[in-house]
């Protein structure tokens, strides 16, 4: 775990020192238009792999009077999509090559002497000691799929409620839902989650815990930082309540194991379909009406 997390933060990192200064003026540059200012935000957190950090990005421009909330609306719903970058690498079985990208990015860090080559060191780096940490976690989370007590813990997270008060408070502590659905992958690839039902609220829960990010930057920061890290929570509950609904109410996992089958692609694929769909489905429905969060 604590490979994975690290590897996580060094790659998100690099990738942020690689292309930040760029992102930060595409960011500053962005107009009214709602759906401009989405795509911005798919591209920045696509890039940086971390949403928690272009909400925090988002919030200290408005604390510092670049960026309305008309602006924001549309990078936070773009950072929600940006951000399952992550999970769909981890559903790709790369386990041969984690080695070279540890090794290659140990190298370029150690010998080279330009800022900008370190980076990509530290990129690579960081992306092999984050599957690396993921491969050996499911490696060592087996006797849990092997336990009666712990898979008796994962039937009871099939109910909506409790599934989403795990995923909730699980991210809102480790502050990143990317990392929070690479655990639960890892469990699924365990085999302590068994079936998508036990972990479809929990990723729901994810994206709500998630929002914790901006709400910490906001702290102290100017009404329009905090109206911003409201938004955000509000799209994720917003998002949550009707993914909710529509699972419990209709066959939504069925036709999720109807289009990524467990024994073709594996339950950790299945997660991060679930991750995907969510996020984009949110954006499909909430956006039209931001102008309503926004009032």
């Amino acid at each position: 775990l604590g490979l994975f997390l690290i590897g996580m933060k060094n790659m998100g990192e690099g990738l942020e020192l690689a292309a930040g200064s760029k992102l930060r003026n595409l960011l500053e540059k962005i107009t009214s238009n709602k759906f401009v200012a989405m795509l911005v935000g798919l591209l920045v957190t696509g890039v940086i792999q971390s949403s928690s950090a272009t909400d925090a990005m988002v919030v200290g421009f408005a604390n510092a009077g670049l960026m309305e909330l008309g602006q924001a609306i549309g990078i936070l719903f773009g950072a929600k999509i940006g951000t399952t970058v992550t999970s769909l690498l981890l559903a790709i079985d790369i386990k041969a090559f984690v080695p070279i990208f540890i090794f290659a990015g140990a190298l370029v860090i150690t010998f080279s002497k330009k800022n900008n080559y370190r980076y990509y060191g530290q990129i690579a780096a960081g992306f092999g000691m984050l599957f690396l940490g993921l491969s050996l976690m499911s490696d060592n989370l087996r006797w849990m799929g092997e336990s009666d007590a712990f898979l008796s813990i994962a039937d009871k997270l099939s109910f909506p409620l409790l599934g989403l008060i795990v995923g909730i408070i699980f991210t809102g502590i480790i502050q990143s839902s990317s990392a929070s659905v690479g655990i639960l992958m890892a469990l699924g690839t365990a085999g302590v989650i068994t079936n998508i039902d036990q972990a479809v609220y929990i990723v729901y829960g994810f994206n709500v815990g998630a929002c914790s990010a901006a709400i910490l930057s906001s702290m102290g920061a100017n009404r329009t930082a905090k109206q911003i890290a409201l938004s955000n929570l509000l799209i994720s509950c917003f998002g949550a309540t009707i993914m909710t609904l529509i699972t419990a109410l209709l066959p939504y996992t069925q036709l999720i194991e109807m289009l990524f089958p467990a024994q073709t692609v594996g339950i950790a694929a299945q997660i991060s379909a679930v991750h995907i769909l969510f996020n984009i489905a949110i954006t499909v429905i909430v956006l039209p009406c931001s102008s309503l969060i926004m009032k």
